[in-house]
């Protein structure tokens, strides 16, 4: 339960950056501190919420793995 409503809340916020994310392309673990994302695609406005001077025509995320992720 736990683990469902911290990726519904994940999704949320990373679904301004990124398109098509679901719970399917992510996994989370909560007591080991640990992200994991696969395959998904940056949306190219990315960049623009984060005032980056930067124009993304094409990105992608093959795998990201990440550790002492913490809510």
């Amino acid at each position: 339960m736990a683990e469902t409503l911290a990726k519904n809340i994940l999704i949320s916020y990373l679904g301004e950056y990124l398109q098509d994310i679901d719970s399917e392309k992510m996994c989370v673990g909560l007591w080991s501190g640990s992200l994991s994302l696969q395959n998904l695609k940056l949306k190219s406005s990315a960049f623009e919420k984060l005032n980056f001077p930067i124009k993304i025509l094409f990105g992608k995320i093959g795998k990201l793995d990440v550790f002492s992720f913490v809510f």
